[in-house]
């Protein structure tokens, strides 16, 4: 339980932190996507239950944050983490190259499954291809790409500081 409100508390810090702060220093015009790159870790790297769970919340939360067509980054978020949860399973994703192609692919998926979602649910007459901004779409993949091994780096080192039960600075890495 301490593990999972832990994991909540840093993707909630990182919609945070990619809502408020980014809002004000935009990169190419786009934000990372902290929260996806969360959801990436917790489908390799959590239980199903747990993980699934604080994925729903963390989708929520950017749906809150975000003003657009609410329920749409949960289901987004949602699919995405059993996605990763099957790749996982299929796939040595321990190593930085997998972890970096899971990304680049996931960010991908994830903004077309929200182009989707915005056409079946609010008809403009629009396409895909008009909803899915190319020119904002490669440096939303590069930010997500820099920014991937830190996120995991974090989230590892959380999941290495809940495990033992007590935060131990050299255990966890931190000196």
């Amino acid at each position: 339980m301490i593990k999972a409100l832990s994991f909540l508390t840093v993707g909630v810090l990182a919609v945070w932190l990619q809502s408020m702060l980014w809002q004000h220093l935009p990169i190419f015009g786009v934000a990372p996507d902290l929260a996806l790159i969360c959801v990436i870790y917790m489908g390799i790297f959590r239980n199903p239950i747990w993980g699934g769970l604080i994925a729903f919340c963390l989708g929520y939360v950017v749906d809150l944050f975000s003003g657009q067509v609410f329920g749409q980054y949960v289901l987004v978020f949602v699919l995405i983490f059993y996605a990763m949860r099957v790749l996982g399973k299929l796939f040595y994703m321990r190593s930085l190259s997998f972890q970096l192609v899971s990304v680049l692919l996931i960010t991908l998926l994830a903004k077309l499954l929200a182009a989707l979602v915005m056409i079946y649910v609010v008809p403009t007459g629009s396409d895909l291809l008009a909803l899915v901004d190319l020119k904002l779409l490669l440096p939303q993949i590069g930010l997500n790409l820099v920014f991937a091994p830190l996120m995991f780096k974090v989230l590892f080192r959380l999941e290495k500081i809940t495990t033992s039960g007590y935060f131990d600075r050299r255990a966890a890495g931190w000196f």
